[in-house]
């Protein structure tokens, strides 16, 4: 169906992925601000005839945006969405300033040159609730590809004024959302508090422990000794601590001895206590 008739053929290309077919599109002056229907080409072509002014719809760059994050959830990699976006943005798609839902999804999953795309374009609003957002959301994203990952925190944790915000999501994201050596050495170079505690005065080191069996997360218990964490801390309602911790789980789950006994001896090495051992 040919564009002149259909305005919406590049919405169609942008859900096929087909980046190509959006090339030619576009070449051939197709609008790449339409706003289209989600239910198909009937529902489109009824609506340009009977509401040919409405505002309603979906952009290209919309469902660009939202097929990035399904692309990383499906394959891992939102590579064709990254150059979809691209494409649009550089060939007159509006960022729609109002829309702040946009960069949190774009910080978490585009690479760093769409990021910056985006920036480029205003698209950042400078309220804190959306620096809040896209903090959270570049601090959550995959470390796979460790520069990037610290190259995008570092800009996302640029637009945080506030020391004590930029400290509590920090803490946040170390606490929760970290399981792996390397997500965890760039957040403790920004400033995460390793021994940061949850509601029940849990560290980090007792949550990853808790894990079962806690010798499948060897390598990040390692880290977080080696690196200087408080071994004993206590749960501030039970008074059990790291090791009291471990001694539970090795009376109710096979593990591995090996990688016990290394865990062990370090926890000795710091001064690790059972909770009953340390004053109250």
């Amino acid at each position: 169906m040919q564009s002149a008739f259909y305005p919406c053929s590049i919405y169609n290309a942008v859900s096929q992925g087909d980046i190509k077919k959006i090339e030619r599109l576009l070449k051939s002056g197709v609008n790449p601000n339409v706003k289209c229907q989600t239910k198909g080409v009937i529902a489109d072509i009824l609506r340009y005839i009977f509401f040919p002014l409405s505002e309603k719809g979906q952009t290209p760059l919309d469902r660009a945006i939202q097929d990035m994050k399904e692309a990383y959830n499906l394959w891992g990699s939102p590579i064709i969405s990254n150059d979809i976006i691209t494409l649009l943005i550089e060939s007159g798609a509006v960022i729609e300033k109002e829309k702040i839902d946009y960069l949190p999804l774009i910080f978490e999953y585009a690479s760093k040159e769409v990021i910056e795309l985006f920036l480029a374009k205003g698209a950042f609003n400078g309220s804190e609730e959306q620096s809040r957002s896209i903090v959270l959301s570049a601090l959550g994203r995959s470390a796979e590809n460790i520069q990037e990952y610290e190259e995008i925190a570092e800009l996302a944790l640029s637009f945080v004024q506030s020391k004590e915000l930029k400290q509590e999501i920090l803490d946040r994201v170390f606490l929760y959302w970290s399981y792996s050596t390397n997500k965890m050495a760039i957040l403790l170079k920004q400033g995460a508090n390793i021994n940061v505690t949850d509601e029940n005065g849990e560290s980090k080191l007792m949550e990853v422990l808790r894990a079962i069996p806690f010798t499948r997360n060897a390598e990040e218990i390692i880290f977080l000794i080696r690196n200087g964490i408080d071994v004993n801390i206590k749960n501030k309602h039970s008074n059990i601590t790291a090791l009291d911790i471990i001694n539970r789980q090795k009376q109710k789950y096979e593990y591995d001895k090996v990688s016990s006994e290394v865990i062990e001896k370090l926890l000795y090495e710091k001064g690790a206590k059972s909770g009953a051992q340390l004053p109250k």
